[in-house]
C-alpha cells in the first residue's frame, strides 16, 4: 500500500512540477507568495481522487513539511509555504489552513479555518489605518491525534489527543486530552 501512495504520489509531483517550479522560483526571486498561493487555489479545484493527488503532489513540495500520505479534500487553500503536515493528516474540504503546524494523525473536518494566529491584522501604531498595517503571522499548532468538528474556527493551539465540537470557536490554547464546545470554546470534558 506505501508503494502504491508513493507512485501516486511520484506521478502527482511530475504531473504539478510545472506549476511547482513556478512557485519555487517565485520563492527565490521574490519572498512573496502570491503565485504559491494562486496555484493552490487552481488546484484546489480538481475534484476526486485525481484533484486529492495533484493537491498532495503541489504541496509536498513546496510546504515546509508535508507527508506523503495527507489528504486535502476538495477546495482546501494554503496560503502560506510554513505549513507543516504531519502523517495521516485529513484536511476536509473547503478547509483554510494558515501558517499552522499540523501533527500526525489529526483529522479535520470541512470548512474549519485555522488562520495564522488572531492578530494579524493588529497595527503597532495606533495612528496607522487597519489597512497599511503590516500583517504579523504567528504559527498554530495541533497536537497528534485531535479532531477537529466541521466549521470550526481555531485561533490558537490545540494539545494532543483533543476533540473540537463542530462550529467552535477556539480562543485560547487547549491544554492536551480534552475536548471543548462553544464559542468561545471550553472544556466540556477530560479525556483520561
Amino acid at each position: 500500500m506505501i508503494v502504491l501512495k508513493l507512485v501516486i504520489l511520484g506521478i502527482s509531483i511530475l504531473l504539478t512540477s510545472p506549476l511547482i517550479v513556478i512557485a519555487k522560483l517565485e520563492q527565490w526571486i521574490t519572498g512573496n507568495e502570491n503565485f504559491f498561493a494562486g496555484i493552490g487555489q487552481f488546484l484546489s479545484l480538481f475534484p476526486g481522487k485525481v484533484g486529492k493527488s495533484l493537491r498532495l503532489g503541489y504541496y509536498f513540495c513546496t510546504l515546509e513539511k508535508c507527508a506523503y500520505d495527507a489528504y486535502f479534500g476538495f477546495g482546501v487553500l494554503i496560503p502560506h509555504r510554513g505549513t507543516r503536515i504531519g502523517y495521516r493528516v485529513v484536511i476536509g474540504a473547503y478547509s483554510i489552513i494558515g501558517t499552522v503546524t499540523l501533527e500526525d494523525d489529526v483529522l479535520i473536518a470541512s470548512r474549519v479555518s485555522i488562520p495564522s494566529g488572531k492578530y494579524q491584522h493588529v497595527p503597532d501604531d495606533q495612528e496607522k489605518l487597519i489597512t497599511e498595517a503590516e500583517l504579523k503571522f504567528s504559527r498554530i499548532i495541533i497536537g497528534k491525534n485531535t479532531w477537529i468538528g466541521e466549521g470550526a474556527l481555531v485561533l490558537a493551539n490545540v494539545g494532543e489527543n483533543c476533540t473540537i465540537a463542530a462550529g467552535s470557536v477556539v480562543m485560547k490554547d487547549v491544554q492536551p486530552n480534552c475536548k471543548v464546545a462553544g464559542n468561545p470554546a471550553r472544556v466540556i470534558e477530560w479525556k483520561k
